[in-house]
């Protein structure tokens, strides 16, 4: 049992996901350091499409894409995946209640502050953290040297 496994922490972090490459491997498998079960939320693509993107798959092969992503060089980064979103409800996170939420440098600021409003709401204690890019290259990478963390409390 790793170390990660035996803190039994719930990490989630949200995304689209619609291209996976090499840095949503180093990203995933960040996540997985830090808690036991590594949930991933990714929008509807009708929720996408309403904020000005149109992904390339749908929710559904998203999902299914990064599951199969998670079982690369046999190692188990994403145990569950939901589909979901403000207008579902979150019900994922009500569900699973996370103590840790992580989101990528490239993710925006709009959501994070949501999503801490929602816990805050639903008295969901979790910490947030958002990985940095400090290359400053602009490629939409997961990597990164620091991590800025936010505690959510209610």
């Amino acid at each position: 049992m790793s170390e990660a496994d035996a803190k039994g922490l719930i990490v989630f972090t949200w995304g689209t996901f619609d291209c996976l490459h090499d840095g949503h491997k180093e990203f995933l498998k960040r996540l997985r350091q830090l808690g036991k079960l590594n949930v991933i939320v990714i929008p509807s693509e009708k929720k996408i499409e309403n904020n000005g993107y149109r992904p390339l798959k749908d929710e559904f092969q998203r999902r299914d894409d990064l599951l199969n992503f998670g079982k690369i060089e046999n190692q188990d980064l994403i145990e569950q995946v939901y589909i979901d979103c403000f207008d579902y409800g979150l019900a994922s996170i009500l569900a699973k209640r996370p103590n840790i939420f992580c989101l990528g440098f490239d993710q925006s600021e709009i959501w994070e502050k949501k999503i801490i409003e929602f816990m805050q709401e639903h008295k969901i204690n979790a910490t947030f953290i958002r990985i940095l890019n400090e290359n400053g290259n602009g490629v939409h990478s997961s990597r990164s040297q620091g991590q800025k963390n936010h505690a959510i409390s209610s």
